[in-house]
């Protein structure tokens, strides 16, 4: 098949997905903020997807000022909500991924945050890891 053909039927498929309501299981239920005890802001657009699971999508206000796009889950588990969210973000400078886990209490949506971060360095090209540990408080979104 030619790479024309098939870039052709990709998007046909795409097309016809996003036409036929692909997505139309997950109920949009709004947008949350948390947070951190540092003062950084933590911005989640939440879907419900079912069966006591839910998807975020959002912002994590990073300390140097440039915010770390992010994404994850949390389910249900016993009497917690318990999850975890990936991100990245790229500066002139450097390149840095993230993953944390998460767990929610379900009666005042408090909770904490554990993970991750690694950083590759443009200049020296030097990759560094560092372990984050946060508190998480509910908010009303700014």
């Amino acid at each position: 098949m030619s790479k024309y053909k098939h870039a052709l039927l990709c998007f046909a498929t795409m097309g016809y997905l996003l036409l036929a309501g692909w997505n139309a299981t997950a109920a949009e239920i709004g947008d949350f903020c948390w947070q951190t005890e540092a003062g950084q802001l933590l911005r989640f657009s939440v879907s419900e997807a079912g069966q006591g699971r839910f998807n975020y999508m959002g912002m994590f206000e990073d300390t140097d000022g440039a915010d770390l796009a992010i994404s994850g889950h949390v389910a249900v588990v016993g009497n917690a909500l318990i999850g975890s969210f990936s991100g990245s973000k790229t500066t002139s400078s450097n390149f840095k991924t993230a993953i944390y886990r998460v767990t929610f209490d379900p009666t005042t949506f408090a909770g904490s945050a554990e993970g991750i971060r690694h950083k590759y360095d443009r200049q020296t090209q030097i990759v560094s890891a560092e372990y984050k540990n946060h508190t998480l408080v509910l908010i009303t979104c700014p």
